[in-house]
């Protein structure tokens, strides 16, 4: 999900609708439980892991 957030930009956005849902389709991860872990770790990890 990291590698996932990171390539869309931490947002779900309306561009992004096919990819959110193929990506919830592979992992069998629900759209809402995604769009939270997101929010969640937005901080978290993305200041971690960025420049």
């Amino acid at each position: 999900m990291l590698e996932f957030a990171e390539k869309v930009g931490w947002r779900i956005q309306k561009h992004d609708e096919a990819a959110v849902e193929e990506f919830c389709g592979e992992t069998g991860v629900k759209r809402q439980v995604l769009k939270v872990w997101m929010h969640n770790n937005k901080h978290t990890l993305g200041k971690k892991l960025g420049p």
